[in-house]
């Protein structure tokens, strides 16, 4: 007698989808329909985000209840959105701050209040690192130069309490190291976005040369496009720098 043995699969390594960011409390208010302020009071949960030339974006979708002044309630409402976002670093992690916003919920025009959204071991990680190196500013070096007004800024501002804008201050020099804010390439074109990019990361080279160089002049002009300072945008170089050691 023929015995056939059949030997059990071997398991393979796990690719399982990196879990979704937890939902994060939302509130808002809305005129309702007696004339009052009604209330929202709900959740947003995110879905996945879109980086596209250093701009990040945000898919989500809003649900929750909306309430009249006088305490009745109106219904409960979901609106799915792509909204751009605001990249902020904090001690903990990276954080996705939305809003404020308007958002359409059973008619009404709902104000929602800015949250933030934890994106820390999610889908969305990739996503929002993706946007910061495009924007070739990481959220560990504050001291960089800020961009010029025709690119997206990375500029950490300071605020009372020693934190920075963004996020939650401890009172000792906490909160968040920088944040990268929506800027006017949404509103460019594909080409015209390639084109600043291109500029920037070529200012960015020869100003990087000329300071590891001692003996160069000063480049005054560039230095303060650059640092945020001027709006004047020179003229670029057709040929290569040289400098002498």
């Amino acid at each position: 007698m023929t015995v056939i043995t059949f030997t059990g699969r071997t398991k393979r390594p796990g690719t399982a989808a990196p879990p979704p960011a937890a939902p994060a409390a939302v509130t808002g208010s809305f005129g309702s329909p007696s004339g009052r302020t009604g209330t929202f009071v709900g959740s947003y949960r995110l879905e996945r985000c879109l980086s596209r030339f250093g701009q990040l974006a945000a898919a989500g979708v809003f649900t929750g209840e909306l309430t009249d002044a006088d305490g009745r309630g109106i219904g409960i409402g979901a609106r799915r959105t792509t909204v751009a976002v605001q990249v902020v670093s904090t001690a903990t992690g990276l954080l996705v701050q939305i809003g404020p916003l308007d958002v359409n919920l059973l008619g009404f025009l709902v104000g929602v209040d800015e949250l933030s959204v934890d994106v820390r071991g999610t889908s969305c990680k990739d996503a929002v690192r993706e946007a910061l190196e495009v924007s070739d500013q990481p959220p560990v070096a504050p001291g960089d130069p800020a961009l010029t007004d025709n690119l997206p800024r990375v500029r950490p501002t300071r605020r009372p309490g020693g934190g920075r804008s963004g996020a939650p201050s401890d009172g000792q020099g906490g909160g968040a190291v920088a944040a990268v804010r929506p800027g006017p390439l949404m509103a460019a074109t594909a080409g015209e976005r390639h084109e600043l990019l291109q500029e920037r990361r070529l200012l960015q080279d020869i100003l990087a040369l000329i300071r590891r160089c001692h003996a160069c002049p000063p480049v005054p002009l560039l230095d303060a496009v650059l640092s945020g300072t001027s709006a004047v945008r020179p003229a670029l170089p057709t040929q290569p720098y040289q400098c002498s050691p």
